[in-house]
């Protein structure tokens, strides 16, 4: 993955996963299984919930142009990676993840999870905010959804404007056209 070719969103997901393998080798290493298991489902929310809903377009658009490429190997490389990760804990989960998806991806990997190496993180990707900016991102869509709700206003009727503080302008700069898609 070249990370200048990276949208936002995939080098968070990316930088997300590599702050995952960290964690769950501190917890590993402390014996603190529970804390692992915690943040496998904080991590797989994050995916499933956010970035798999984000990029929903780029995952269905018929061309099939490095951007939709980009998209499918950041994804590739984080199931991969929480598969590795994961298989002390949920053995037969990750065995068949492995078998039926890093196997048919790349037949050359090792036959099982359980024989391959602890995923490492990928080098070269440092956080340079997109963490705490994709953070504040997500709030300013679950806080505008939750008016939305509480106002009856349904989300396929588009908003005509949503109001930011202007000192977080900055903030979002970069991430303000997937807040404007999120909340239409």
């Amino acid at each position: 993955l070249d990370y200048s070719k990276l949208c936002d969103v995939d080098r968070w997901l990316v930088l997300k996963t590599n702050e995952f393998i960290q964690t769950a080798r501190k917890h590993f290493e402390d014996y603190t299984t529970r804390e692992i298991v915690v943040a496998f489902e904080n991590f797989v929310n994050d995916i499933s919930n956010f970035y798999v809903r984000v990029n929903r377009a780029r995952f269905w658009k018929s061309e099939c142009d490095e951007d939709k490429m980009n998209a499918y190997a950041v994804l590739y490389y984080a199931v991969k990676t929480i598969t590795g990760a994961m298989a002390p804990i949920i053995p037969f989960m990750t065995e068949s993840i492995w078998q039926n998806l890093t196997r048919r991806v790349l037949p050359s990997s090792e036959l099982s999870v359980h024989l391959s190496d602890w995923p490492t993180p990928l080098e070269g990707f440092e956080d340079d905010g997109i963490i705490a900016d994709t953070a504040f991102a997500r709030d300013v869509i679950a806080v505008a959804l939750k008016l939305r709700n509480e106002h009856q206003i349904k989300v396929r009727q588009p908003l005509n404007e949503v109001l930011v503080d202007g000192s977080y302008e900055s903030v979002i700069g970069d991430l303000t056209p997937l807040i404007m898609e999120e909340l239409n």
